[in-house]
């Protein structure tokens, strides 16, 4: 279970931090990425995970949820403003909007290496070109991550946007959006692909908070199940 939930909460703060990232000018609509995993202990965690990741993106703003398996019921959805850098989980069986804190200073992220490779693939009707990317955290762990990247979706590449520690979805180097990451964690390879790219008009009632709803403080120990 510590495996899982170590797994989930990474996963998790990829894909928050990652938001604002996503919230660009250029494109408003909903963008869906199946999920994929191989590897050790794949089968036993295909339960757990959600099917699919999906975003609804509107200017700076963006709503994030998972659907399917066990953690979609776990993170809710979460609503990111990207110009007053807010961010909330909204359970609704809850009627609750969790706030996360904003972090007033960050540390400094390791600088990847970013290899533009000899690879170039069509996803969902953009031509994407592969890169690899290789972290060496502090403590001298290496991470590598392969993305295809289409430069005919642009980032919003903002001062505010860059104060979040946005992952693969803001890299320098790499202009464009990744519609295809894999990475590895712990024996396991997970592959997101966008599957679904519907640029469309957004109401701005997709990314409001009930007014009945009560706020409450984001607490990780107990997301984690103290784990």
């Amino acid at each position: 279970m510590k495996r899982i939930t170590t797994l989930v909460l990474q996963i998790f703060a990829f894909l928050v931090l990652a938001s604002p990232a996503i919230a660009q000018k250029t494109f408003e609509g909903k963008m869906v990425y199946t999920i994929e995993l191989m590897g050790e202990g794949a089968d036993q965690m295909a339960a757990f995970m959600p099917q699919n990741y999906e975003y609804v993106v509107k200017g700076k703003k963006l709503k994030f949820k998972m659907n399917g398996g066990m953690t979609a019921a776990m993170m809710g959805e979460i609503i990111v403003d990207g110009e007053t850098e807010e961010a909330w989980m909204l359970k609704h069986e809850e009627q609750t909007a969790y706030t996360f804190p904003k972090d007033e200073e960050q540390e400094a992220s390791p600088t990847p290496k970013i290899t533009k490779e000899d690879e170039v693939i069509n996803i969902s009707g953009y031509e994407c070109q592969k890169y690899k990317v290789v972290t060496e955290t502090e403590n001298g762990e290496v991470n590598t991550q392969y993305l295809w990247v289409t430069d005919k979706i642009k980032l919003d590449r903002s001062s505010k946007a860059k104060e979040f520690n946005t992952g693969s979805f803001f890299l320098d180097g790499i202009d464009g959006m990744p519609l295809k990451i894999m990475m590895e964690n712990m024996g396991m390879t997970m592959i997101m692909t966008a599957t679904t790219i519907d640029q469309k008009r957004v109401s701005d009632s997709e990314f409001a908070i009930p007014d009945n709803y009560e706020e409450k403080e984001f607490d990780p120990s107990v997301f984690g199940g103290g784990q």
